[in-house]
């Protein structure tokens, strides 16, 4: 009995082990065919990273979009870690003025034109004129923010697959294909200190007909200019570091250029002690000589510029089967941006707001030296206006 009883506790035993061994080979095929969904961990305003490709994506969703408060494509751009170039914006004042009201993007700092903008996967159009009338590149001021998905950032070189245009990466801007009825979004923004100030309404709507669907999106953007003169690190050359930077902008002078010296005011510059606001004075160059200058005129320019602007995205799409469909997108923007650049040295007036005589007889357009039949000597007037004589300072604003 005994003997017995052990051969059945060892065959039992034996069963139990098989079955076990049975149900984890089981399990394990089950785990093998089973596909796991990717986890994602996302730090606060740290965009996701995707690295299953050959080269890491970096990826901002439109939620991601709206809880930093972003309020344009170039804004969303800039705080990209990898954007180490520059963003053209608001802030860039030498790239407005040679391409009108547009935005680009500059991906490691080697130029707008090796960084590849994308639209739903496919090429867009370059803005009509060169950067800095040097090379082409694509206005991305032109995408309604509301209309983005998310926003897919290639960090890697791509010029092998894309070109030599992709050899900074590659920017990748998925609109929503679809809309819940209509949205429309207001975002408004100011400054603590003044200046600014920023109005941004956007509207989103869709449909769909059976085989035919569509949607659209309009921006429309006010954003106001902030001044020099609003800031007080930057409303007067005292601020300067060094002592030349601190020395006031001119505002008159004249130049015996017989003598070789600068001719002593009349006056002391008190028939233009009223300009900029009661700040010209009696000012000594780096050399020592005379001329009438005030330190507030550098504060006679904009920090940020003022953008005035309309931009509308549509996409439509009819699917014929479920191997053909026919597609149109639709692209319209118009930028209207004033700014007005620095205001001169100590030794000249800025193109803006300044006076130089120039000889009407004279073949040179350089030539700036005259012969004042008064005094019987050559010399070279200089001159800059101030707010009060052109009528306020928006009034030489330059409009592009």
């Amino acid at each position: 009995m005994r003997k017995h009883a052990m051969v059945c506790s060892i065959q039992l035993a034996l069963l139990g082990m098989a079955a076990s061994a049975t149900a984890l080979a089981q399990s394990t095929d089950n785990d093998q065919t089973k596909q796991l969904d990717t986890v994602q961990v996302t730090g606060s305003r740290i965009p996701r990273a995707q690295v299953e490709g050959p080269a890491p994506v970096t990826v901002v969703n439109a939620e991601q979009i709206k809880a930093a408060g972003f309020t344009s494509v170039p804004d969303v751009l800039r705080s990209l870690s990898q954007n180490n170039g520059y963003t053209q914006g608001q802030q860039n004042t030498t790239g407005a003025q040679s391409t009108p009201g547009a935005q680009a993007v500059d991906l490691r700092g080697l130029g707008p034109n090796h960084t590849l903008v994308l639209i739903n996967g496919r090429r867009i159009a370059d803005f009509p004129l060169p950067l800095n009338g040097k090379s082409n590149f694509t206005d991305i001021g032109n995408i309604p923010l509301g209309m983005i998905d998310r926003i897919e950032v290639l960090t890697g070189s791509a010029s092998a697959v894309y070109g030599s245009d992709a050899m900074a990466g590659v920017i990748n801007f998925i609109l929503k294909k679809s809309t819940d009825g209509t949205t429309i979004d207001y975002r408004y923004g100011d400054t603590s200190r003044g200046g600014g100030e920023s109005h941004d309404l956007t509207l989103t709507t869709g449909f769909e007909q059976g085989n035919f669907s569509g949607i659209v999106g309009v921006e429309l953007m006010d954003k106001h200019p902030v001044w020099g003169t609003q800031r007080k690190v930057q409303d007067s050359t005292l601020d300067g570091p060094t002592s030349r930077s601190r020395l006031p902008t001119l505002v008159a002078r004249r130049y015996d250029v017989d003598e070789d010296v600068a001719l002593d005011p009349e006056g002391d510059c008190s028939a233009l002690a009223g300009l900029n606001s009661g700040t010209t004075h009696l000012a000594l160059d780096r050399y020592g000589e005379p001329y009438c200058g005030s330190e507030r005129i550098t504060a006679q320019r904009t920090i940020n510029n003022e953008r005035k602007g309309a931009t509308a995205y549509g996409s439509f799409e009819y699917r014929f089967d479920d191997n053909l469909s026919w597609f149109a997108d639709v692209q319209l923007g118009r930028q209207e941006v004033k700014l007005m650049t620095g205001n001169g040295t100590s030794s000249y007036p800025s193109d803006n707001m300044g006076w130089e005589f120039h000889d009407p007889a004279s073949t040179d357009n350089n030539d700036k030296v005259f012969y004042n039949a008064g005094t019987g000597h050559y010399e070279i007037w200089r001159r800059q206006f101030g707010p009060e004589e052109v009528g306020g300072l928006k009034n030489r604003m330059n409009t592009t």
